[in-house]
């Protein structure tokens, strides 16, 4: 395994373990509750706000997807931020202005895919949710 694959392997595990397993240790029960002792479910409930953490299956699914958009906005980020410094640092050469470019129109290709296909199961699951008999 090259360097550089060493490096990627490192760097997409500790993603993993920031956007997955850091949230579960938050939420760990200690001698200060702060979501039934910091008052924000006396305020949020009025505003429409769900009180504390949701259990079920769907909340469950609804927290990794908004986990893997996050990871991919950031990956998306990072592309953007890559991609123009290896354009402004070419120095004329056309094959590194080709690389540079090649690598933001990959990246606003995948973001845009990746938000039409949220859209679209978004969009197909609200309305099977206002659909479906009680």
């Amino acid at each position: 395994m090259t360097s550089k694959y060493k490096k990627l392997l490192f760097v997409a595990v500790f993603a993993g373990f920031l956007f997955f397993v850091v949230p579960i240790f938050a939420n760990a029960q200690t001698s200060y509750n702060f979501i039934n002792e910091s008052g924000l479910n006396t305020t949020g409930q009025p505003a429409g706000y769900p009180s504390g953490l949701t259990t079920d299956f769907s909340g469950f699914a609804s927290l990794i997807i908004r986990r893997i958009l996050g990871l991919l906005g950031v990956t998306f980020l990072g592309l953007m931020i890559y991609g123009g410094l290896s354009w402004m640092t070419a120095n004329g050469n056309d094959t590194k202005v080709d690389k540079a470019r090649g690598i933001i129109v990959a990246g606003i290709v995948g973001f845009i895919v990746v938000a039409a296909a949220y859209g679209i199961s978004y969009l197909v699951v609200s309305f099977f949710a206002q659909n479906t008999i009680q």
